[in-house]
């Protein structure tokens, strides 16, 4: 599995993910895209993405923690198809995006998820992100 920054050649396929997960990422993807990350699979198939951006129109309970800066950036639209699932596809997905995000960006950053409910809050933790006490937000610390 490799997980790379998504670029114009990827859209199509894009298209059909957004399809499946109700999010909307193939419609700003291009080549200067830093931003959208896909897991693909060893034939180059993509079997997964996440977006990693700017932390900017986030709750309270973010903007107001104490490791929140204007380079802070949030993990969001994490999607891997039905059936790559349950093999922490998706973790791998998420540590690879972030280590890929601080290095394009040439530093490290506190990484914000706005909305984290029970059942998925085991798979971040696995991911390394810590519970935001009082909140449904969890964060990455680098």
């Amino acid at each position: 599995m490799t997980t790379r920054l998504l670029k114009a050649k990827d859209v199509f396929v894009t298209y059909y993910m957004d399809e499946l997960s109700g999010f909307n990422i193939a419609s700003y993807i291009d080549d200067e895209n830093d931003w959208a990350w896909g897991l693909f699979d060893k034939d180059e198939h993509l079997i997964g993405y996440c977006t990693i951006g700017c932390a900017d129109n986030c709750c309270d309970a973010i903007t107001k923690h104490p490791m929140y800066n204007s380079e802070s950036l949030l993990l969001d639209n994490v999607f891997i198809l039905p059936e790559y699932r349950g093999t922490n596809n998706a973790i791998r997905m998420i540590n690879d995006a972030v280590i890929g995000r601080w290095r394009y960006n040439g530093f490290t950053a506190p990484v914000f998820l706005s909305y984290v409910t029970p059942v998925i809050k085991n798979r971040y933790e696995l991911a390394g992100f810590k519970r935001i006490e009082n909140s449904n937000c969890m964060i990455l610390c680098p």
